[in-house]
């Protein structure tokens, strides 16, 4: 674990992940989404927390998995958190983590029940509505055909939860 503050290049990457996200990596923010990422194993690269906004046994337990898991994990005063967080979230950390993004070959369709196909979606908390409810009815796989809207967004993340 290390200490860091607002200039560190750390807090500079993800401001810019957050604006315009790459191909591989994803920033992620809020409990709910952080234990779904922790549940479907997915790789994180940085994992950075505000002691001071961390107060439920359940953000302390999310808090001491992503410390086992994560390549490099950060702590980050408020100041710092408040800079690089969304403002409704108050979890008291944030993760980026590696996107499992799928070839259309790689899915064997036959295992699969339920395939969701979405064509020229622009606004990304319509798209990410839609993902949350995919979610609640067991959807298997979302295909985003001619997706206009990166799936990185925040507004996509924030409304997907």
């Amino acid at each position: 674990m290390q200490k860091i503050g607002i200039s560190h290049q750390v807090i500079k990457s993800i401001r810019k992940l957050k604006k315009k996200s790459s191909d591989s990596l994803l920033v992620i923010e809020g409990l709910g989404v952080m234990e779904m990422a922790i549940q479907n194993k997915i790789e994180v690269k940085a994992f950075l927390y505000c002691e001071e906004l961390i107060h439920s046994e359940e953000a302390l337990k999310v808090k001491k998995q992503y410390e086992q898991v994560a390549d490099h994990t950060y702590e980050v005063t408020k100041k710092t958190y408040d800079y690089i967080c969304d403002k409704d979230n108050s979890a008291g950390f944030i993760a980026v983590v590696k996107q499992n993004l799928l070839k259309i070959e790689e899915v064997d369709f036959k295992a699969l029940n339920f395939v969701l196909i979405l064509n020229g979606l622009e606004l990304p908390g319509n798209l990410g509505s839609i993902y949350r409810t995919a979610y609640a009815t067991n959807v298997d796989l979302i295909i985003n055909a001619d997706c206009v809207t990166d799936i990185c967004h925040p507004k996509f993340v924030t409304s997907s939860r």
